[in-house]
């Protein structure tokens, strides 16, 4: 299964992405703050501005590249 990897995921868009729902991927969601409800994602928490913490997460989750 492909993985898919969404950086803001309790903001407004990302959080409306994710829980669409993908059948196909495997989420993954990303942000500073903690969203309410994960449930049908894995949550990981980061500051995408720490550029050593991304890429270290985006090479242990090796999600898909557009």
């Amino acid at each position: 299964m492909e993985k898919i990897l969404i950086t803001g995921c309790a903001g407004l868009l990302g959080s409306k992405i994710i829980k669409k729902g993908f059948k196909e991927f495997e989420c993954f969601g990303v942000d500073v703050v903690t969203p309410k409800n994960v449930s049908n994602y894995e949550f990981h928490p980061i500051d995408i501005t720490d550029k050593d913490k991304v890429i270290e997460l985006i090479e242990k989750l090796n999600p898909y590249a557009f």
